[in-house]
């Protein structure tokens, strides 16, 4: 009977570890913006985008001097000229692009460029925040600047962390910010936002990607393609972002 007794306790202790184990949840979390690796925390340098405003300025050629802005598909129509596509490019390669279109016709012009309003340079901050939408950037923000200028985080936000979607040539980058080493002043969590960056405050503690970008399509859906975000973005759908480890199921 003790042998039987020992193995039963064994048997249910046996069964009671295989529960636990098909409970636990493994995670997959993003990394904090801390350890966001230097070619995609560097602030680019400016390059022009659609709306823009400019002026060139031709010396001694006055026909040529014109405002422009730049059109949808990243153009510009420079008299005599004609099309040039500056989007996309940076301020030292537009104003080249736009100094070889004159010098095919006026070989020793010298040309001016000047930006008179940009209009493309925009982040997006939504979730819990009491201004949630489109900051236009103008200089160097900080990230609490840009939380500061959504009107800051709303008390209904449960959350130790913010989530930053950074876009980028191969694809989008999700890291986490944690709110109380950035409250706190810690410079390792308040880094330069970039053009087209989002940055969620989320309202629960414990979000799975897939679902999370569900939730807060409506709220992004003005701006930008939630779902081509969601595609580029390199992340497992099964990613949770969560601020305590999860040990059972949920």
């Amino acid at each position: 009977m003790r042998k039987f007794a020992k193995h039963c306790s064994l048997s249910v202790l046996a069964f009671a570890m295989v529960v636990l184990v098909g409970c636990a949840k493994t995670v997959n979390l993003p990394p904090n913006v801390s350890t966001m690796p230097a070619e995609i925390s560097e602030q680019n340098s400016f390059t022009f985008g659609i709306g823009d405003k400019i002026s060139v300025v031709v010396y001694q050629h006055t026909d040529l001097n014109s405002d422009l802005i730049i059109a949808p598909d990243g153009s510009i129509t420079l008299p005599l000229v004609g099309r040039l596509v500056i989007g996309g490019l940076s301020y030292e390669e537009g104003i080249a692009a736009i100094e070889n279109g004159v010098h095919e016709y006026y070989a020793k012009a010298t040309v001016t460029v000047n930006l008179v309003s940009i209009t493309s340079q925009k982040v997006y901050v939504v979730g819990e925040v009491t201004s949630p939408g489109v900051l236009q950037l103008t200089g160097d923000m900080p990230l609490f600047e840009a939380v500061t200028r959504a009107g800051g985080i709303n008390t209904s936000a449960k959350t130790k962390n913010l989530l930053l979607i950074r876009q980028g040539e191969e694809g989008g980058e999700l890291f986490m910010i944690d709110v109380g080493l950035l409250l706190s002043g810690d410079a390792s969590q308040n880094i330069a936002m970039r053009a087209g960056d989002i940055l969620v405050v989320p309202t629960k503690t414990i979000v799975q990607i897939e679902r999370f970008f569900r939730q807060i399509s409506t709220i992004l859906g003005p701006f930008v393609n939630t779902t081509q975000v969601y595609r580029n973005l390199n992340m497992s759908a099964n990613t949770v972002i969560e601020d305590t480890p999860v040990t059972t199921g949920q």
